[in-house]
């Protein structure tokens, strides 16, 4: 790769997300928990579909932001959460799981 090619592939395309929560398996639970309805993208790095999936994911915690809906990731790249691959049946990148009420058992009242 050479020129712009080359400059297009490096760039990062998680840069400028600012809206995103960052999950890992230290926090996971607990925000999950902590939420009524959460979005969450689990991604590699170094996975074409989520490199181009990113900048529309990091668009969509803006707006959803602005609705009080929260969204989130977790990179799998960290080996920390590798386990999160077999508990939520991740087989392909990016996975996108919506956790809703997790924590409120009493399901009359949204």
């Amino acid at each position: 790769w050479t020129g712009a090619n080359a400059a297009k592939a490096a760039k990062d395309p998680w840069e400028g997300d600012v809206d995103s929560v960052i999950l890992d398996s230290s926090n996971f639970t607990s925000y999950i928990k902590s939420q009524k309805l959460v979005m969450v993208e689990f991604y590699q790095s170094h996975c074409g579909h989520c490199r181009q999936f990113a900048p529309h994911y990091a668009k969509a915690a803006t707006i959803l932001k602005e609705d009080g809906i929260p969204i989130a990731k977790v990179s799998l790249d960290n080996p920390a959460n590798h386990p999160f691959a077999q508990q939520f049946q991740i087989s392909g990148f990016p996975t996108i799981r919506i956790f809703k009420d997790t924590y409120d058992s009493d399901k009359n009242n949204p």
